[in-house]
């Protein structure tokens, strides 16, 4: 493992050919990236037969459907952890760490105003919710399902506050040590869970308890270690709490959550738009295409995770020169792996064939137009990832939404027209204008240039 560790390192010092102290945090970064994503992988291999062994198919469903129900209370979270990332990531570049450690503590004092109430209130009323109905499910009783959904929404709540230490790492230009988070709490619960199995108690309440507990004792201890001894100097603290400085972090924080909900509805919408032109054979079709040709984004996931913080500090130092260079170097790689899903393409039909056997046939024209649609998201990441790390959003928020509705206005017809492949080309299209409108805003800001939108 070391050797191999070893051997990346190598040839990204030699990609980058830097001695920049910067280039060499983000070198570090996406190869312990890479690593902890693998490991995460393997994990998630592992953890679905263990847990529909521990539970049998109709509980496992059950327990994905009451996540899937729960997963909209992120909206609650308002952007709040991105803004932290961004301000943080700032004041520490010029060396504030008095106002860092404000921005921290802040956050902390914001997230737990906003969810214990939230936790509070779900407990009590949670008694009083249709969960048969919601969940439809009737073998299991109303008293179980009820203390299910409090157990998994009060840890829900409670990780909104300890996982702050995420972005907070993210800021302070630790993206590998962030993501090993959710990794570890997985793992915990997978061990936990195999060998619960052996025990008597109810399978269904135990799991709910198990997987919600302990990735919350993952944020919470590792929390606590890095606060204690290694970010002592912005660790949260009550005397430093100042809601004065909660406009920084919230406005931004707005909109990258007017962003990320504008990008939810985008998604969310395709299937839908499917199964209502064409059915669910073809939105099973979709969904198999788009899960294939997104194994290729996860590489560009770990090489782009480390860069918006990267950006915002040198933006906060005025180093243009080195996110003029990184985002040329970046793409370089998004060529590459351009050139990836092309090989994927041309070999999706055995690549299918293994995977899904004759269940489904897969017509060529959706997958080359997933294709293209994946081509475009590669090629945009760069530039997405310079203008988060900048902070100037308010393009990107009228960006989504007029996204939004130039999808939706072009997928209906496209869709009755060509099928799938019709829907995909919306998203093409829509694609298209975000990235144009991403590499003209990111040349602005590079050339100190910006105006109107291109600069707030």
């Amino acid at each position: 493992m070391m050797d191999m560790i070893k051997l990346v390192n190598k040839l990204l010092q030699r990609f980058y050919h830097s001695k920049n102290e910067r280039t060499r945090i983000v070198q570090r970064n996406v190869v312990w990236g890479a690593m902890i994503r693998v490991t995460g992988i393997i994990v998630n291999i592992l953890y679905v037969p263990i847990l529909i062994d521990y539970l049998d198919k109709e509980r496992y469903g059950v327990w994905i459907a009451l996540t899937s129900f729960l997963t909209w209370f992120h909206l609650f979270d308002i952007g709040l952890g991105n803004g932290l990332r961004n301000k943080l990531a700032e004041a520490l570049a010029v060396g504030d760490n008095a106002r860092a450690k404000k921005y921290v503590s802040t956050s902390y004092a914001l997230m737990t105003m906003i969810f214990v109430p939230l936790s509070i209130l779900f407990f009590a009323g949670s008694g009083l919710l249709p969960w048969n109905r919601i969940l439809n499910v009737h073998f299991i009783s109303h008293s179980e399902l009820s203390m299910l959904g409090s157990i998994v929404f009060i840890f829900f709540c409670i990780r909104f506050i300890v996982q702050l230490i995420q972005p907070i790492l993210f800021a302070v230009h630790k993206a590998a040590f962030a993501s090993s988070f959710p990794v570890v709490g997985q793992l915990l619960s997978l061990i936990v869970i195999y060998f619960m199995r052996y025990t008597g108690f109810s399978p269904l309440l135990t799991a709910g308890l198990m997987l919600s507990m302990l990735p919350v004792l993952a944020y919470l201890v590792g929390g606590i270690l890095l606060f204690r001894w290694g970010y002592s100097h912005i660790s949260p603290s009550l005397h430093h709490i100042d809601l004065s400085v909660s406009k920084d972090i919230l406005s931004l924080g707005f909109k990258f959550f007017v962003v990320q909900i504008g990008g939810a509805i985008i998604n969310g919408t395709s299937s839908f738009i499917i199964i209502q032109l064409m059915g669910p054979n073809e939105v099973t079709q979709y969904n198999i295409g788009f899960r294939y040709f997104k194994l290729a984004l996860l590489l560009n996931t770990i090489l782009m995770a480390p860069l918006w913080s990267s950006f915002t500090d040198a933006l906060a130092k005025k180093d243009f020169e080195w996110a003029r260079r990184a985002i040329g170097k970046m793409n370089i790689w998004s060529f590459y792996q351009s050139l990836l899903v092309l090989v994927m393409l041309i070999l999706s039909p055995i690549a299918y064939h293994l995977w899904v056997g004759d269940r489904v046939f897969m017509p060529y024209g959706i997958s080359a137009a997933l294709a293209v649609f994946y081509i475009l998201n590669v090629f945009t990441a760069p530039f997405t990832q310079f203008i988060n790390g900048s902070g100037k959003l308010k393009l990107s928020v009228y960006l989504i939404w007029t996204g939004c509705v130039i999808f939706i206005g072009l997928a209906i017809p496209l869709g009755r027209l060509w099928g799938v492949a019709g829907v995909v080309i919306a998203s093409i299209i829509t694609r298209a204008i975000s990235l144009w409108l991403s590499y003209y805003q990111t040349k602005l800001i590079l050339e100190n240039r910006t105006f109107g939108l291109f600069g707030k």
